[in-house]
Order: C-alpha cells, then structure tokens, then sequence
C-alpha cells in the first residue's frame, strides 16, 4: 500500500512528539531524583550511589549487585533460599563554606581572648616578682637586725593587706568565660567530618536475582580515622 504525503506527515509528527515526551520525562535511574555531590575522599570505592536507580527487580543478578557496590557488610540467608545484602557506607563530603567561616572567626576570637590572658598573666608575673623582694627585705630585716625596725613591719603590713585587696579585687573582677566562649572551644574541638551515610538493603530470590530493594541516603557529620 503506497504512502500519501499525508500519511507520512502524520507519521512523521507522531515520531517527534514521542522522541519529545521521552526526553521530558527520562527514566528515574538515567535522569535522577538528586545529583550526587562530588567525593572528597570515598571511604568504599566500589560502592557506586548511582546504580541504585538500575537495580531492577526481578532481573538484576547478584553478580551485578557485587559490581556496582562490592561486597556487602551483612549476609542473612534464609531458610526458604531466599537472602539479604545490606550495604552501610560513608563518603567523606566537602566541608561547609559557613562553617569553616565560624571556625575562622572563633579562632581569632579564642586567640584574642588568649591574648588578653597572657597578658594579664604577663602582669601578674611581674607583681609576684616586685612582692618578692619587699618579702625578702622584709625577712632580712627581721632575721639580721635586733630588734626589727617598728617602721618597717608597719610598712609591710599595710604592703600585705594592700596585696590581698588588690588580689580579692581582681579575682572578682576576671572575666569568666562567656556562652559565646564556650561555644567557640566546641566548635573547635568538634573533629566530625561532613559525610553522606548510604544505607542499602537488597532482597534477593531463590535464584540470585533482585527481589525487592530499600534505599537511604542521609548527610551529617561523623567521625572518621
């Protein structure tokens, strides 16, 4: 039967519209619900994220399984035949650029106020030192001469009741570490790393093949050797 030109137009338009509707709307594993972050550091290089869309059930073997992802973390065989594959992997991600920006600014914020306390402490060297030898002046004075001169111990008593003032008073005075300080120590004692955990579970049947499948992926911080 010939074709009019008609009859092929026709065709033709139906061909573009279905090539149009497929491109629009591409299958979940070639298209993807979420872009996969770039790895920093993978803790398990066999284990590939993006293979978790092509798992078919049904048709995908175990031996597919082993490639895409490696060897699992726990084997559970049943008694029917039937067995699970269970995956639970972590990839190191890239750091978070406003995080690493409050752990600059609590840096600078701990080094200042370290600053001030080298400082102060600096200055309390400095007084022990000048007491010091007022003390020792003082036991030379006592030890050597006969009796003591009366001027002198009234001296060093107002000296001594002077010091413990000035010690009471800036005790009390100190500045005690505030909620912001606190949370600077934290923030830079805190060695976690941003990771991304993968959870897999994968049923197989009697004959090795993919039965049903659960998947999750959830990113946090953790700490890695």
């Amino acid at each position: 039967m010939a074709f009019f030109p008609w009859r092929i137009a026709w065709v033709c338009m139906i061909a573009v519209s279905s090539m149009t509707a497929a491109c629009a709307n591409p299958p979940r594993w070639l298209g993807g619900e979420e872009e996969e972050p770039a790895v920093i550091a993978p803790g398990e290089p066999e284990f590939d994220p993006q293979m978790v869309d092509r798992l078919i059930p049904g048709l995908t073997p175990m031996d597919q399984v082993r490639g895409w992802f490696g060897e699992p973390d726990v084997r559970n065989h049943r008694r029917d035949g039937t067995s699970e594959w269970v995956y639970n992997k972590a990839r190191l991600r890239e750091e978070d650029p406003a995080r690493e920006a409050m752990r600059r600014r609590a840096r600078e914020r701990v080094r200042a106020r370290e600053a001030r306390e080298l400082k102060e402490e600096t200055a309390d060297l400095f007084e022990l030192g000048r007491r010091s030898l007022h003390r020792m002046g003082d036991w030379f004075d006592r030890t050597f001469f006969y009796p003591p001169s009366p001027m002198r111990r009234r001296d060093m008593q107002r000296r001594e009741n002077a010091w413990a003032a000035a010690d009471q008073r800036r005790e009390s005075e100190r500045p005690e570490l505030t909620d912001q300080d606190h949370a600077d120590i934290a923030l830079l004692a805190d060695d976690s790393k941003p990771v991304s955990h993968y959870d897999l579970a994968i049923d197989f049947s009697r004959d090795g093949v993919v039965d049903t499948f659960r998947y999750q992926r959830n990113a946090g911080r953790d700490y890695l050797p």
